[in-house]
């Protein structure tokens, strides 16, 4: 991973290049990394970052963060704008504890830091994999799953999150952001596809829900 951008500039510096990499040509910008990942990629995200000196921004959604060797876990920098996005039942003692060591050393930082809470939903529906596996199947496959009943808002919610979180680390790129992570924060701290308090009715259903994320840190943000 450490040599992901000299790899891929050398690629596209290529006079010939194969024809499904010629759309990237002068196109990628490696000085500016955004990684992300879930599960144990989330993990992985955030230990890569610490090597790989071009990294700004990493998003990771339910960091697994146990597994992981301690000293790829060793923070070195805290000039990475971070978003941990984690699921109301993803949660044991060795891994919080983790994931909070991992928070108190960006404390004291001028850098971008947040961690919101998933409500509503599982491990899986962090993926697309809900939205496009029938919810029978995935109830026989896994009886235990929380499965969310509008998946596509899940995903949305977590889409509109990221949005604001690259949008505040990256300012001189379009993300298409709808809100940004001050005004989540200061409006409860709780968004669904829209900020509110309240339970908030589906146009389409006629279906009442609950807020999905919940911002529980928030550090550094404009």
């Amino acid at each position: 991973l450490d040599q992901a951008g000299a790899v891929a500039s050398s690629i596209l510096s290529r006079t010939t290049l194969p024809e499904t990499l010629k759309q990237f040509k002068g196109r990628l910008l490696t000085e500016r990394l955004i990684l992300m990942g879930h599960s144990f990629g989330g993990a992985t995200c955030l230990a890569a970052a610490q090597e790989i000196q071009n990294v700004k921004c990493c998003v990771a959604w339910d960091p697994w963060m146990f597994p992981m060797p301690q000293p790829a876990l060793q923070i070195s920098r805290t000039d990475i704008d971070t978003l941990l996005i984690i699921n109301e039942k993803f949660t044991w003692s060795e891994n919080d504890a983790a994931i909070q060591n991992f928070i108190e050393n960006f404390r004291n930082t001028q850098n971008c830091f947040g961690k919101a809470r998933m409500l509503g939903s599982g491990h899986m529906d962090q993926s697309d994999l809900a939205s496009i596996i029938p919810s029978k199947i995935i109830q026989i496959l896994r009886p235990n799953s929380s499965i969310p009943t509008n998946h596509h808002r899940v995903l949305q919610a977590n889409i509109d999150l990221v949005a604001a979180h690259l949008t505040a680390s990256l300012p001189m790129y379009s993300f298409d952001s709808k809100w940004t992570m001050a005004e989540l924060s200061t409006l409860n701290r709780q968004i669904s596809p829209l900020v509110t308090n309240e339970s908030i009715k589906d146009e389409e259903t006629e279906e009442f829900f609950d807020p999905i994320i919940k911002l529980e840190t928030f550090m550094n943000y404009k």
